[in-house]
């Protein structure tokens, strides 16, 4: 009787313990499963968060690229040139044609159109009747 107390007894005391060390596997397998879920609750409020404050770091962002560009307003005027405007500037643009082609005019004192080298060159009366504009 006393062998059978003994080995039973041996035997509780063996499923307790292991009882108690099923309880602490799970005690820490739960520690490790409430950590993954809080990893997942904390990416999933990060991601919240960003989509959240999307629109305002966007328009910072955009602000960010116009910092220290010039972006005062401009005022341009155009106005209509008058007739006389015109003229001055048609007359002007006579007077650069006939200062370009004045390297070509015959050399003065000189009728024939010819130089010494025999190179041909268009004369004042050639141009005024080419062009019809009188040169001055």
């Amino acid at each position: 009787m006393q062998t059978a107390y003994e080995q039973g007894l041996g035997q509780f005391n063996k499923d307790r313990g292991y009882g108690l060390n099923v309880l602490g596997a799970q005690r820490q397998a739960g520690a490790e499963q409430r950590g993954i879920e809080q990893a997942g609750i904390a990416a999933d409020i990060a991601q919240f968060e960003q989509e959240r404050d999307y629109p305002y770091k966007q328009t910072q962002f955009m602000q960010s690229l116009l910092q220290g560009l010039p972006l005062e307003t401009q005022s341009y005027s155009y106005y209509q040139p008058t007739g006389l405007q015109n003229l001055q500037g048609g007359l002007s643009d006579v007077t650069g044609i006939y200062s370009l082609l004045s390297e070509y005019l015959q050399p003065s004192g000189s009728d024939s159109g010819t130089t010494q080298a025999g190179q041909q060159y268009m004369t004042k009366a050639e141009i005024e009747a080419l062009t019809g504009v009188k040169l001055p």
